[in-house]
């Protein structure tokens, strides 16, 4: 254990893996030491352990748009070792980006980490009729603000076959538990 460091959010398995979120100082690969806020969990590769899934001021694999994490809340880990977790976005430069798509609903599937939705995104929602409707997300409901503070329950869930719970708000107003 350090001192310097803070944990909240655990997130355990059947097989006794743990995710979490963690704040501290962190050494980049290139060997510089910030402050940053990160979520670990057993690396994608099988080696066990546990390894540094995403960290604020990454960048995002695949962003066309050179995203980077900005702030991160507690994973949600399933059995099969994928992980979910909702987090802020920054463009590539670090800056702030238009508040309605700088949100997303972050997958950690395979051992790669990509985003699942965002805000702005079009969802199709099953109606209670059986139709299919398409509803542009507004925002992630969260009852706290996206910083690491506050209470630390994971805002978004796994299940072991791959389907996520999240809790949404549309552009039209509607909203609920996807």
């Amino acid at each position: 254990t350090r001192s310097d460091l803070a944990f909240r959010g655990p997130s355990l398995n059947d097989a006794g893996h743990v995710a979490f979120l963690g704040a501290g100082p962190f050494r980049r690969p290139d060997g510089a030491s910030e402050e940053a806020t990160a979520v670990f969990a057993p690396p994608g590769d099988g080696s066990g352990g546990l390894g540094v899934i995403a960290m604020t001021g990454d960048p995002i694999p695949g962003s066309p748009e050179g995203l980077r994490l900005r702030n991160l809340l507690p994973p949600h880990l399933n059995n099969h070792g994928d992980l979910v977790f909702l987090a802020s976005l920054r463009d590539a430069d670090n800056d702030p980006i238009d508040a309605d798509r700088d949100t997303a609903l972050m997958g950690y599937v395979d051992g790669e980490l990509q985003i699942l939705l965002r805000e702005g995104d079009t969802a199709g929602i099953v109606t209670p009729e059986g139709q299919l409707d398409a509803k542009v997300i507004d925002e992630f409901f969260v009852d706290r603000p996206l910083v690491f503070s506050q209470r630390f329950a994971a805002p978004a869930q796994l299940s072991d076959i791959g389907a996520v719970a999240v809790s949404l708000i549309f552009a039209a107003g509607a909203g609920g538990v996807f």
